[in-house]
C-alpha cells in the first residue's frame, strides 16, 4: 500500500512523491486471505499517516476493493 502524504516541513514538491511504504504480515490470525490482510492494512495506513500529520488528507480506503477476494 502507498500513501501520498504531504509530511509538514518538506519541500512543495514531495507531495508528489510517495514517502510512506507498508507492508504488513499477519501473525495473529493465521488467516491467508489477501481480503482479510487488506481489511487491517488500511487500518495501520491510516494511523501512519495520522501520526506523520499529513497535511493533504490522504484518502485511505475503509473496505477491500471488490476484486480483492
Amino acid at each position: 500500500m502507498f500513501i501520498k502524504c504531504k509530511i509538514p516541513g518538506t519541500p512543495a514538491k514531495q507531495e508528489s512523491g510517495v514517502p510512506i511504504e507498508g507492508s504488513m504480515s499477519d501473525t495473529l490470525t493465521g488467516d491467508t486471505s489477501a481480503r482479510t490482510h487488506f481489511t487491517h492494512l488500511p487500518h495501520s495506513a491510516r494511523v501512519v499517516a495520522k501520526s506523520f500529520g499529513c497535511q493533504n488528507k490522504p484518502v485511505v480506503p475503509f473496505e477491500p476493493p471488490a476484486s480483492v477476494k
